[in-house]
């Protein structure tokens, strides 16, 4: 099985030996890739919804792979105990849903058996990342990539029972300090792509009518200045 670009950069976060978990795994291709590939000895394929989990189902079955892919109908991770899986994958959302899933699943992530937790968020990187650091996570790695067009950011942390919350400068929250420390060079050009769109909104804003939107814009474009030099 091939999987898509955002997936197999979440996938390639997945510390080889784990137990998988994969909250809203639509139709189990991760889950699937990873026990094919001998990633994982085993994995949960878990959706709040009925009918990409019974297309979950006929996926596993078709590989072959019943025995070691589990399906669960769950709503984040509430079906999942504290022991059964050291590595939990959250991806396909937004990152307020992301967070709402972390926040209500605190007691299986930070008790039992140790575990890494991976996310794609698709919104809201900042808000993600600053609650991760507020709430006792280390942030362990991130990944950048383009898939048909759309930026992806994958996320990697796991619990570390510190505030962390003053670890991280504006542009590290908002763009990534370990992507920044790399000099990613797919965030470089998701940085250039977000200037030029603030700089063109600016520009057709009227200066008297819209003060404040201006104001938001203008600090915006120096957080990407500041990331941009970080990248050099």
């Amino acid at each position: 099985m091939k999987l898509s670009l955002r997936m197999n950069m979440s996938a390639s976060l997945i510390k080889r030996g784990s137990i998988l978990a994969d909250i809203g795994t639509d139709h189990a291709y991760v889950p699937i890739f990873v026990v094919k590939e001998n990633i994982c000895n085993k994995a949960y394929a878990m959706d709040i919804n009925k009918g990409p989990l019974l297309k979950a189902k006929e996926n596993i079955h078709k590989y072959l792979l019943d025995e070691k892919i589990e399906t669960r109908l769950s709503n984040g991770l509430e079906k999942l105990s504290k022991d059964e899986a050291d590595c939990i994958l959250i991806g396909g959302m937004g990152g307020e849903l992301i967070i709402s899933i972390l926040e209500n699943g605190k007691d299986v992530i930070n008790n039992g058996i140790d575990k890494e937790i991976i996310i794609q968020p698709q919104s809201d990187l900042k808000e993600v990342r600053s609650y991760l650091l507020k709430n006792g996570y280390e942030i362990m790695d991130e990944k950048a990539c383009i898939d048909e067009g759309k930026y992806y950011f994958s996320i990697k942390f796991r619990p570390d029972k510190r505030d962390n919350a003053d670890s991280y400068t504006e542009e590290e929250l908002s763009y990534g300090k370990i992507l920044l420390d790399k000099r990613d060079n797919t965030l470089k050009e998701y940085l250039l792509k977000n200037k030029n769109k603030f700089e063109n909104i600016k520009s057709n804003l009227s200066i008297t009518e819209n003060s404040t939107r201006i104001k938001e814009i203008n600090n915006e474009l120096e957080i990407i200045e500041k990331a941009l030099k970080r990248l050099v």
